[in-house]
C-alpha cells in the first residue's frame, strides 16, 4: 500500500488518485458523485483507508456522495465473497457512524441486487459489471473492487474523460435502477444496525 503504481497496480493507483481528485474538485456549486457498480465490494485495505479519510474529516469531501450497488449473497455465483464482503462493508459503516465529521464528510449509501421472486418468470439476476463513476469521469474494466483484484488478478480497464453525456445518462439509469424495489434494496441501515457475531 502506498506504492501501487511502483508495484504495477496501475488500476488501483488510478482509483485512489481519482477518489482524491473528486473530493478536491467538489464544492457547494459543483457537488460530485462516486458510484461503484461492481459485482463485489470487498475493499482492500488501501481503499478502506482512503474512504475512511473521506468520512472522518482528514479529507474535505463534504460535497461528495458515494453510492455502491453490488450483488447480494443471493444473486452471485460466489456468495461466500459477498458474505465476507459484508463484514468489511459493515466495518466501514461502523466507522462512518462513529467517526464521521459532518462538516467535511462524504455521504455513503449501499445497495444490493435482489433475487427475482420465484414464479415471477424473470431470469436469475447476477451483476458482473465493473463500472465506476468518479465525478465527471467513468471507469469500465475487469477489476472488481475486492481484495483478490488488488492482490492476485491481472486486470484491464478503460478510463473515460470528457464524455458528459455518457456519464449523465449512466447516472440517470442508475438512479432509476435503485428506485425499483423489485431489483434493488438499500442495505445501508441494515448493515449499520446489524451485528454479525453469530
Amino acid at each position: 500500500n502506498g506504492l501501487e503504481g511502483e508495484s504495477g497496480k496501475y488500476i488501483h493507483n488510478l482509483w485512489l488518485t481519482v477518489l482524491r481528485n473528486v473530493c478536491t474538485r467538489s464544492n457547494a456549486q459543483n457537488p460530485q458523485e462516486i458510484i461503484f457498480h461492481n459485482a463485489y465490494l470487498f475493499l482492500p485495505s488501501n481503499m478502506l483507508k482512503l474512504i475512511g479519510h473521506m468520512v472522518d474529516g482528514q479529507m474535505d469531501c463534504r460535497h461528495v456522495h458515494v453510492r455502491v450497488i453490488t450483488n447480494s449473497p443471493e444473486t452471485t455465483d460466489l456468495n461466500v465473497i459477498n458474505l465476507a464482503a459484508r463484514y468489511s462493508t459493515k466495518a466501514l459503516l461502523n466507522y462512518y457512524q462513529q467517526y464521521r465529521a459532518p462538516e467535511r464528510a462524504a455521504t455513503f449509501s449501499y445497495y444490493e441486487y435482489k433475487s427475482p421472486e420465484e414464479g415471477s418468470g424473470r431470469a436469475d439476476r447476477s451483476l458482473h459489471s465493473k463500472v465506476m463513476v468518479f465525478g465527471p469521469d467513468m471507469f469500465i474494466g475487469s477489476a472488481n473492487t475486492d481484495v483478490r483484484s488488488y492482490m492476485m488478478d491481472s486486470n484491464n480497464g478503460l478510463y473515460i474523460q470528457n464524455a458528459p453525456e455518457l456519464v449523465s445518462s449512466y447516472k440517470a439509469w442508475v438512479t432509476e435502477l435503485i428506485k425499483d424495489p423489485q431489483q434493488i434494496t438499500n442495505k445501508t441501515g441494515y448493515l449499520a444496525g446489524t451485528t454479525f457475531e453469530r
